[in-house]
């Protein structure tokens, strides 16, 4: 299949006002407190399935940029790692875990406006490997 295969993270901050859509590489390891540095964000954690739910409408294992439909308070943040923005496609779940659509750049970023929300698009920092 074409397009680039997409992990999503959902998090939190410690006081749980602010939540984070992460969407990065599939094999990506992502490094939350260097990245809660850069986005000025205190003790991000992973959000729990209720908040998942409440948020993006979705079970935990289905997090997906699509679940943003689901937000239209735009309480969510989204950061989009840049090797995912700068793909011709990527490959994600359309709401569940058990099938995958793909969608191109331009599609994507008619999405991201039809839901009102502006990514932050940038080199999101990987976790070592040890």
């Amino acid at each position: 299949m074409p397009g680039t295969d997409t992990k999503n993270l959902f998090l939190r901050d410690k006081s749980g006002r602010r939540h984070f859509l992460v969407s990065v590489g599939h094999d990506a390891r992502v490094d939350i407190r260097a990245l809660q540095r850069l986005i000025d964000a205190k003790d991000l954690s992973f959000a729990s399935p209720e908040r998942l739910r409440e948020h993006l409408g979705v079970e935990p294992g289905s997090v997906t940029l699509i679940g943003l439909m689901n937000d239209p308070n735009k309480g969510v943040e989204v950061i989009i790692d840049q090797a995912i923005w700068e793909a011709d496609a990527i490959r994600c779940h359309p709401l569940v875990n058990t099938a995958s659509i793909i969608i191109g750049h331009e599609g994507l970023e008619k999405f991201l406006q039809i839901t009102g929300h502006e990514p932050l698009v940038l080199s999101v920092p990987a976790r070592p490997v040890e």
